[in-house]
Parts: structure tokens; sequence; C-alpha cells
């Protein structure tokens, strides 16, 4: 499970940080949606997640004309414009985007690798990356361009 914020920063609150851990003895979650009854211990969770149940998207960018509903993923996004990575990898340095995909990757670095391919032995510590290895054997390519066709 994410870990719980205790402070939310305005709009910066972390969608991931939504209190989806019990609460502990003795305290009250008094946050309720109307909508799907997930309750939060702070006001401010509650209204990120109201975000979850509208459609409106109200940070668009102009390069590409995508348009976000959360800030924190209208910054994550900025960045793939500005090629900007600043997350370094402690182990070998590689940089990132995201603390995410820093995670994921850091991951890689980890003895234990839990998802192996029945086809080569090789193995992964993501099951997304073992899933589209599984894909180069096969030779099935799942997404196909809308533009062109190609896949």
């Amino acid at each position: 499970l994410p870990e719980v914020e205790d402070v939310c920063e305005g709009e910066d609150f972390m969608e991931e940080s939504l209190d989806s851990a019990p609460p502990t003895a003795g305290e009250a979650l008094l946050y309720v949606c109307t909508v799907c009854q997930m309750a939060f211990r702070q006001q401010c969770g509650l209204n990120q997640h109201m975000r979850s149940h509208v459609d409106e998207k109200q940070y668009e960018f102009e390069e590409c004309g995508k348009r976000l509903k959360h800030l924190r993923n209208y910054k994550e996004h900025m960045l793939t414009h500005t090629n900007v990575k600043p997350h370094q990898c402690s182990i070998c340095g590689r940089f990132y985007r995201t603390t995410s995909s820093l995670a994921v990757h850091k991951r890689n670095h980890a003895e234990k690798k839990p998802y192996n391919c029945d086809q080569c032995g090789r193995g992964s510590a993501a099951f997304d990356h073992m899933w589209r290895l599984k894909l180069t054997h096969t030779g099935e390519r799942p997404y196909a361009c809308d533009q062109c066709d190609k896949a």
C-alpha cells in the first residue's frame, strides 16, 4: 500500500498518498467521499480524490495539446518537453524524470528477479519489462500507430 502523507501541500498533494492505509487505533477518518464512500484523514486528501470522479482536465500543454487533471501529473509531463531528468540512481548514475521511474529502475539492481521469461530464462524485477520481453519472442505487436497503422 502507498505511504500516507501526513501533511497535504496544496495542489501538490500526491495522488498515490491518498489515505488507503487503515487508520491507527483511535484515529478517525473525518472526510468521506459522497460518491464512493472512500474516507480520508484530511480535507485536502478528499479534495484531490474528488477530481477522480470528474472528467475536467484543467492543465493543458500548448506544445502537444495534452490535458491533465492533476498538477502533479502536469509537472511530470512538462519534463518530457524539456528533457529534464532530475532523479539520479545512486547505484549506476542514470537519470530519470520521475521518482516512480527511478524506483522501477532501482528494482533492476536487486538480486531478486521474481519475473522470469519462460522462453529464454531472463529475469526481471518488473512485470511490465518481462511482458515486453515476451512480446519480442512471440513477435506480437499489440500497439499500432494511429497515424500510419504501423505496429
